[in-house]
């Protein structure tokens, strides 16, 4: 079914757009929990995707670009490269287990949030999380809070964070906007491209008290962020 497209199945948009991006993010995470939890081993990670030559623009295949715009599923492997060496433990409150779960979420069930944390050999910490819902027509944001503990006393860290999510390194929100063009100017292509790329912005300095520190975002249903903690 990775040849399938939009024209054989309008849902496939789906693989163009953010869904699929926390879809994929989520997926990650569940995997990683499980296998901690069942002593498995994970040497590392890929996806089965494929090129298909002068088609139309986010036609639905599955792929991580189109017609050389990258799509918003592979940002997410571009923060999983961001991840430092050593995991860390990470506790969510807003996380489900879809093996105890024995079924898709219901409409008024909110986004499930899970993530991985890890540290790198300079200290620098990174906090990769997921927000996902089954169903792609259910709206909204919830406020996170990421709380770090046992850090250095009154180490001062450096916060970046980056973001995918509808309007945020995310080619096709970028491209719908446009109307879709499937012969785009040479302007247009340049905008697709600056849209698709991933985003990282400096959100501030935290500074830790009795080793914690907090960092609030505020994650769309559908997304994926990356908080990076940089010794300052």
């Amino acid at each position: 079914w990775a040849a399938g497209t939009v024209r054989d199945n309008a849902n496939l948009f789906y693989r163009n757009s953010e869904y699929y991006a926390s879809y994929v993010a989520c997926t990650v995470n569940k995997l990683i929990d499980l296998r901690a939890e069942n002593n498995l081993r994970i040497d590392g990670m890929l996806t089965w995707a494929f090129e298909f030559e002068g088609r139309d623009y986010f036609e639905g295949f599955r792929t991580l670009s189109t017609n050389g715009i990258d799509k918003a599923v592979l940002n997410v492997f571009r923060m999983l490269a961001k991840l430092g060496g050593a995991r860390l433990q990470l506790e969510s409150n807003a996380a489900r287990d879809p093996l105890a779960q024995g079924g898709g979420d219901s409409e008024d069930m909110p986004s499930d949030i899970a993530g991985i944390a890890a540290i790198n050999e300079s200290e620098a910490i990174q906090v990769f999380l997921s927000s996902h819902h089954d169903d792609w027509d259910v709206k909204g944001t919830t406020e996170v809070s990421v709380r770090l503990t046992g850090l250095p006393v009154d180490q001062s860290y450096g916060v970046a964070y980056s973001l995918v999510a509808d309007g945020h390194s995310n080619a096709y929100s970028a491209w719908l906007q446009m109307g879709q063009p499937q012969s785009p100017t040479e302007v247009q292509l340049q905008e697709l491209q600056q849209a698709a790329k991933l985003k990282t912005e400096r959100l501030s300095t935290v500074q830790s008290v009795n080793g914690e520190c907090e960092v609030k975002v505020t994650l769309p249903v559908h997304s994926v962020c990356l908080l990076q903690f940089t010794p300052a």
